[in-house]
C-alpha cells in the first residue's frame, strides 16, 4: 500500500489528510469513524466524528497531552475547512481565482 501520496501537494486540508499515512488513516476509518457513523448522520454528529477521531489518533501517537491537544488542534482545523468551505467557494468564484488551472 502507498503511504504517502504527495500529500503537500494537496488543495485542501480535507485532500491532505487523504493523502497523509494512508494505512494508518485508513485503519482509523474503518475502526474509528465508520462505527460512529462517518458521514452517515447530521452534520454535528458528522463533525464530531472527526473531531473524535483526531482525538483518538492523537491519543494514538502518544499517551501524553500534547499528543492529544495535536490531535484536537488538527481536528478543529479540519472542521473548520468543512465550515467554511462553502464561503471559500464565493470567494473564488468571486475573485474568479476557480479559473486558475489547478
Amino acid at each position: 500500500m502507498t503511504n504517502f501520496d504527495r500529500p503537500y501537494a494537496a488543495r485542501s486540508l480535507a485532500e491532505f489528510w487523504k493523502r497523509w499515512h494512508i494505512s494508518l488513516s485508513t485503519w482509523f476509518r474503518d475502526y474509528v469513524y465508520v462505527p460512529l457513523g462517518g458521514n452517515r448522520v447530521g452534520q454535528r454528529r458528522w463533525l464530531t466524528n472527526l473531531m473524535i477521531v483526531f482525538l483518538v489518533s492523537g491519543l494514538w501517537h502518544g499517551a501524553s497531552w500534547t499528543f492529544v491537544i495535536w490531535g484536537a488542534l488538527h481536528g478543529s482545523f479540519l472542521v473548520l475547512s468543512i465550515l467554511l468551505s462553502p464561503l471559500r467557494t464565493r470567494l473564488s468564484t468571486a475573485t474568479r481565482l476557480d479559473l486558475l488551472p489547478g
